[in-house]
């Protein structure tokens, strides 16, 4: 019971790790396209490219990023709790 607590309580800072991540990420990535941007059409135009971008850029790399924080610290929890209760 307390390990299924313990891993409650580590999702909370890991959330709050995996979402300000992702939206510094998408920050950089929103500044990357608007200054990629060729200025030959309106803003609108600006707007619809930029949110396009982002968008699948977030799709993308949501997947890789819950797997690398919330993989990696369970991951090795894991096998700290299999190593010393078993080996």
């Amino acid at each position: 019971m307390a390990f299924v607590r313990f891993m409650i309580l580590m999702l909370i800072p890991l959330g709050v790790i995996y979402i300000s991540l992702l939206a510094y990420l998408c920050a950089r990535k929103r500044d990357r396209l608007n200054a990629a941007y060729q200025p030959q059409g309106t803003d609108l135009a600006r707007a619809t490219f930029v949110k396009a971008g982002v968008s699948a850029y977030a799709t993308r790399i949501r997947g890789k990023l819950a797997g690398v924080i919330f993989g990696i610290p369970f991951g090795l929890l894991a096998v700290h709790i299999f190593g010393t209760e078993f080996l």
